[in-house]
């Protein structure tokens, strides 16, 4: 990780040049359309001077993804293929929905023919429903779209994976993996004190590992017992290390005894035989209808235009052409190509392949990528069998102190069986930004830092997190904490856009921008959504809905659902009474005419004549969607909803569909569970960036922060016992008296616990090294530590058997920093804001603690529409159907669930009481008062923060004026409106 590996494919193209070749016999093939992007500019800035006319050429050079490289071969040959010239690349998740209907109507139509087989794997298999056996087809079909020959492995599926040779094969890998966990619990057990209870588990291991034949081994793992603990001998941390070894070895005997015999084993999964022809065959009748489907429409997946690639490559005539004008072929990134680029690639070589790539850096998994291509190959380079491997191992990104801690990680905790490679031995990376020791040296803390804290009851652990982020964020803004400009060989006052958050994974991301928007952080974060989750995209959807269905003869009758939804939304802001009444005339035919239902049928009149993508546009238009939104808050980010549903419109139809069609795909989405994901605008560059690991891949920022790293990893083959795996196939359980599971269910689920581990490990890598001058992670400090690494469940167990935290870590004390922005720059005096307004307009009140640094509008505006709405809840008859928006509908039901709200019902409510103070000659009043049988209590609701003193003060007039009207006891609290938390102020009495 920056070491310049991009650096050097573009040196390399240069030294071509400079030797005579042109552009155009170059290939230069990336897996970004930005990384892509990105090689063309520094490509051309290198030839600029030397090369002019070369430099001109680059943007029309063969500079690009392995997906476009493979469309451009397919359309300048489409007539070889029998297709047409101008086909397209289908949008993922119109696929999914088409995948989905087809699998749909083929499970009816076999419901309706009484196919036997069929039934009987439905009777078999579908308990409840057949939804698990339809993903499981899904599955088959999507392991099948990774083979070359996709009509292959399906025909000759049962001939292979039903052979003795492949179920010997599944024996003998059992056994090997059952060795290889006796050696790490070995070297676990060598972490007891006692030598004789360390001396009895190993020797345990070794008896039964030096059994040889499989059956008798099998056996032994089924019968030997675990030597028990030596009773009065071994400390706490002993026993435990104990039983966690016994609870590993009890695991590896249930999938012994599940096993029994290498003959029990072979006829338990040759029962399976048949149900699995029966999903081998409906699994090809699914490709075939999609198929027909792609063909029809000239509409194709990425992997089908590579094996259509593929396919033009091997002919013979093609492939000549192509080599003779590619005379250098330059990959970059390649640790994530898949199998079928990697065999593209090696119909294409002549020995004029070079590639850069890092192992350690392969975290796409889930598409498809292969890192076990690159290792073999990178084996074999070391060697110098079949090419050549140069070690790229110094850092010119990171300050030494970084690069010091991540070999102090990695030389722990990488290695081949866990990561993928022997980092100790050949991975190290070495220091290179020497600058950084010239005029970069800064005095504050550098390299890995570890903020510890302490979980709190009730309290979400990443909330914590959130706001220890937010915290140093706002310190490091106030003290200028210096960071080193490259660029500018020089130190500078730290920026928002120096700070990156990384986090697995996107769940906690809504969390980030509450608080951050509270504490007036700008964040750039990118979300990918749900569409029926979006405001925004649901009163457009109803938009879409009524305009298609304006035709009918009873409009809108049948459509009171939606044009309520819309008269409700931010466009119009009507009243439920309004609605109502509306609703009524509708039904008894007392209303001529209505603003909106006139619209519609305006718009569906003119759709006539117009495209489905220009039709959306006339909606977003006539309804005035854009500038709309900005009653929802983030403007930027509804406004891209908006653009991004128009552009499903156009996706629609190209596919020759219309409007009915897309209101049918928004029915049929969220039956299927097929949503259509959206992805999110960035926000720009002056921001705190939050992402995801992947999305991190290839970026550097000065400060990086980690939270999150105790979330447990999520692996979701774990759940099911219908599977289907690159290597071991189709995998169903057997449902009979000894028990569900095969010898198969143990090797994927192993296998596939040792990949996810693995890539966890590297992303892990990928995380840390994004990082320039300072590593940031957070941590429980209450959380244990696993007595294995093959036993980590989450990135905190990684760096908590390397015991990082307890030579990292530290507590962190929160600062507590005030800072306001002004235009100057200057934090001017803290300005207390009264709230006396009497007013129905709702008041903007003080924020006395974490002010912000940059003054956000639509903070403000939503911390003012949630004082709004408390001054509004009817705590007697609780309903919030009031409120419009999702996502302040959420804020509130959590609000009134802390404790000083859960019971208000009970109470006697006094909201916005007003009084006046005698002694200053003032108006004020309370947010809310709610009066019980036995006490009051009087609450004061702030935006985030509930820590100023000057609450405290104020909470202290509150309760002065009103102990001088009552008896009874008062107990005061402040609550936050952003942050879902609450803090009891001590009386005065």
């Amino acid at each position: 990780a920056g070491s310049g590996k991009t650096a050097v494919l573009t040196e390399r193209v240069f030294r071509l040049i400079e030797q005579g070749f042109s552009l155009d016999q170059l290939l230069v093939l990336t897996f970004t359309n930005a990384a892509a992007n990105e090689m063309k500019e520094r490509i051309r800035s290198r030839l600029v001077k030397e090369f002019p006319s070369a430099a001109m050429r680059v943007e029309s050079a063969r500079i690009m993804t392995f997906d476009a490289f493979a469309l451009a071969l397919v359309k300048k040959y489409h007539y070889v293929l029998g297709l047409e010239k101008d086909i397209d690349i289908i949008d993922e998740s119109l696929l999914d929905y088409v995948r989905k209907k087809a699998l749909d109507d083929i499970f009816a139509f076999h419901y309706e023919q009484g196919d036997l087989e069929f039934l009987h794997l439905i009777n078999t298999y579908a308990t409840r429903d057949d939804k698990k056996l339809q993903s499981l087809v899904e599955n088959v079909d999507r392991v099948a779209d990774l083979k070359i020959d996709k009509i292959a492995y399906f025909d000759h599926y049962i001939d292979h994976y039903y052979s003795d040779s492949f179920i010997e094969k599944g024996l003998s890998d059992f056994i090997e993996l059952v060795e290889e966990e006796f050696v790490t619990l070995i070297d676990a057990a060598k972490a007891f004190s006692n030598s004789d209870m360390m001396t009895a588990v190993i020797s345990y291991f070794a008896r039964i590992n030096d059994i040889t034949d499989v059956d008798t081994k099998i056996a032994a793992i089924i019968t030997n017992k675990f030597p028990d603990k030596i009773r009065g001998k071994l400390l706490d941390e002993e026993k435990a290390l104990h039983d966690f070894i016994k609870q590993r070895v009890q695991g590896l005997q249930e999938w012994a005894s599940i096993i029994a015999s290498s003959n029990y084993a072979k006829t338990r999964y040759l029962a399976t035989k048949n149900d699995v022809t029966t999903i081998v065959n409906i699994a090809r009748e699914l490709h075939n209808r999609l198929m027909s489907f792609k063909q029809e429409k000239q509409l194709f997946s990425f992997s089908d235009v590579a094996k259509f690639a593929i396919k033009l490559v091997e002919n013979p005539l093609i492939n000549k052409e192509l080599k003779r004008e590619i005379r250098h072929l330059m990959i970059d990134e390649y640790q994530d190509t898949n199998d079928l680029q990697d065999y593209f690639i090696n119909l294409l070589a002549q020995d004029n392949v070079y590639v850069v790539g890092d192992i350690k850096q392969s975290i796409y998994r889930f598409r498809n990528a292969n890192c076990d291509i690159f290792a073999q190959k990178y084996a074999d380079y070391r060697d110098s069998l079949g090419g050549r491997a140069i070690d790229m191992n110094t850092n010119y990104r990171s300050r030494a102190e970084v690069i010091d801690a991540i070999n102090d990680v990695f030389s722990h905790l990488m290695s081949p069986k866990i990561g993928g490679a022997d980092y100790l031995a050949h991975h190290q990376i070495h220091f290179g930004q020497t600058e950084y020791n010239l005029n970069g040296k800064v005095s504050q803390d550098v390299g890995l830092i570890m903020y510890g804290y302490e979980r709190e009851m009730n309290i979400d652990p990443i909330e914590t997190e959130i706001n220890i982020i937010a915290d140093d964020i706002v310190s490091k803004m106030q003290t200028k904490q210096q960071v080193y400009d490259k660029k500018l060989d020089v130190l500078r006052p730290i920026q928002f856009n120096d700070f990156a958050i990384l986090i697995d994974r996107k769940a906690s991301f809504s969390d980030f921008q509450r608080i951050f928007n509270a504490e007036g952080i700008p964040l750039d974060v990118e979300l990918i959504d749900d569409f029926h989750e979006s405001d925004v995209l649901n009163v457009f959807e109803n938009l879409i809905r009524l305009v298609a269905g304006a035709q009918e003869e009873d409009f809108p009758l049948q459509h009171l659902h939606e044009w309520a939804s819309v008269m409700r939304s931010f466009i119009f802001q009507t009243s439920d009474a309004a609605i109502h009444q509306t609703i009524m005339a509708f039904k008894e035919k007392t209303i001529d005419h209505d603003p909106l239902v006139d619209e519609i049928r305006n718009l569906a009149f003119e759709a006539k004549t117009t495209s489905l993508q220009q039709t959306l546009i006339n909606i977003a238009i006539k309804f005035d969607l854009h500038h709309k939104v900005i009653a929802l808050g983030d403007v930027n980010f509804h406004a891209h909803r908006i653009d991004q549903l128009i552009k499903l419109g156009a996706s629609i139809e190209k596919m020759g569909q219309t409007m009915t069609d897309l209101v049918i795909y928004f029915d049929e989405s969220t039956r299927l569970n097929a949503p259509l994901a959206l992805e999110s605008l960035n926000q720009g560059e002056q921001a705190v960036h939050l992402m995801t690991i992947h999305k991190s891949k290839g970026l550097e920022f000065p400060v990086v922060y980690y939270p999150g790293f105790a979330k447990r990893f999520n692996h979701p083959e774990e759940k099911t016992s219908m599977l289907a795996h690159g290597h071991y196939g189709i995998v169903l359980p057997i449902y009979d008296k000894d028990t569900t599971y095969t010898l198969f269910h143990f090797l994927v689920r192993a296998d596939e616990k040792q990949q996810a581990l693995s890539e966890e490990m590297r992303k892990l890598y990928v995380a840390l090294t994004r990082s320039e001058e300072a590593m940031i992670m957070i941590y429980d400090q209450n959380d244990g530590r696993p007595f294995t690494l093959s036993g980590s469940k989450s990135f905190h167990d990684f760096m908590a058997f390397g015991r990082f935290f307890e030579r990292y870590g530290h507590k962190y004390i929160f600062k507590n920093v005030e800072l306001r922005a002004t235009e100057d720059g200057k934090t001017p005096p803290s300005i207390e804001f009264k709230h006396v307004n009497i007013a129905t307009t709702p008041q903007i009140k003080e924020r006395a603690s974490a002010t912000p640094l940059q003054v956000d509008q639509t903070v403000l505006e939503f911390g003012v529409r949630l004082h709004e709405i408390m001054s509004r809840i009817d705590y007697q008859n609780l309903n919030l159907d009031f409120i419009a928006s999702e996502d302040l509908k959420a804020h509130i039901r959590a609000i009134i669930k802390l404790p000083p709200l859960s019971d208000a019902r009970l109470a006697k409510v006094f909201q916005e009481q007003a009084y006046v103070d005698n002694a200053s000659d003032t108006l004020g009043m309370i947010d809310l008062m709610l009066e019980f049988e036995n006490e009051i209590r009087i609450i004061d609701f702030k935006t985030s923060s509930l820590d100023h003193i000057e609450y405290d003060r104020q909470m202290k007039m509150y309760y002065e004026i009103i102990a001088a009207r009552t008896k009874k006891p008062i107990r005061l609290y402040l609550i936050s409106l952003m942050r879902h938390i609450y803090r009891e102020v001590s009386s005065y009495e």
